[in-house]
């Protein structure tokens, strides 16, 4: 395990943390009679709670250990950093050495179009600042009416204000406000459960004539961006139909490479979105106004 000697008195940390630390995604109604399991070591795919138990950590902290807790390359490597300049600003025609160097090694490996990052600290303030960016260049096109995004149901794209708007897991937002003129929601994409009877490709196809539909009936130039994750994880994990992503990226505007300029959110991805052609609609489809209420439908898409 972790080579850290230090101990810990399991009684006052575990009243330490419920008394002061306000916790995500918790039920209170619980925690305050019995607080939380409190992990202390870790080693690889293991960590150790306050009271020696060995665990397997099958979501990887909160799937971002991919590659192990403990690892003492990146543990050096980042003390070495810590000591020569832990930080520096950005602002102002200002820069520091590992922020130019990450940033071009992440553009190297992007796709091609994608050459510039902007660093944020966290997946939801990133998909914040994405949309706030999409809706800047777009007033600087002079196009000020490109203002919603459009999300899946079940996607997550974090708790920050707009990111929560953004997110299409109904629990998440209940009794917060949300940001519901800037964003409608589009079924899931959900192969495993796609209607009785339909293959995969007309799966795809209902899929993309809910898109098309909800695009003509907000009108394209009022929609400023598609969010969507490639496999939505936490709405379950979930598979799209194969060709689901560049049927709709048929959609995108020749501009949208532009309208991403960002790699700060590799979970999801945002374009715009243009005027489909006119096609029938397919029957059974669930529809994209439903209340932010309704039942779960189906979940997304992620780009080729």
């Amino acid at each position: 395990m972790s080579t850290e000697t230090r101990t810990f008195d399991a009684q006052a940390l575990w009243q330490k943390d419920k008394d002061h630390f306000i916790h995500p995604f918790t039920d209170y109604s619980l925690f305050h009679e019995k607080g939380c399991d409190l992990i202390t070591d870790s080693d690889g795919i293991y960590v150790e709670d306050v009271h020696g138990n060995r665990f397997i950590d099958g979501i990887a902290g909160l799937w971002c250990v991919n590659v192990g807790h403990g690892r003492a390359e990146i543990g050096q490597a980042m003390a070495e950093q810590a000591t020569r300049m832990a930080y520096f600003s950005t602002f102002n025609n200002l820069s520091n050495a590992p922020a130019a160097e990450l940033a071009a090694k992440l553009a190297e490996l992007a796709p091609e179009n994608l050459n510039h990052v902007f660093f944020s600290s966290g997946g939801s303030a990133a998909n914040d600042a994405t949309v706030r960016l999409v809706h800047y260049v777009f007033n600087r096109l002079g196009k000020p009416s490109k203002k919603r995004i459009l999300s899946r149901r079940n996607a997550y794209h974090g708790t920050t204000y707009l990111a929560a708007t953004l997110t299409g897991i109904e629990s998440n937002n209940w009794d917060f406000d949300t940001l519901d003129h800037l964003v409608t929601h589009l079924s899931e994409a959900n192969l495993y459960r796609r209607p009785k009877g339909m293959s995969e490709a007309e799966y795809c196809n209902h899929l993309v004539a809910e898109l098309e539909e909800s695009i003509t009936e907000i009108g394209a130039d009022n929609i400023a961006a598609f969010i969507a994750e490639p496999i939505m994880g936490a709405g379950g994990v979930l598979m799209p139909p194969r060709d689901t992503m560049p049927a709709c990226r048929r959609y995108a505007a020749p501009t949208a490479s532009s309208l991403s300029p960002t790699k700060s959110s590799p979970a999801s991805a945002a374009w715009a979105t243009s005027s489909p052609p006119k096609r029938s609609s397919i029957p059974n489809r669930t529809s994209s106004t439903a209340p932010r209420d309704s039942p779960p439908a189906t979940r997304p898409w992620a780009p080729p």
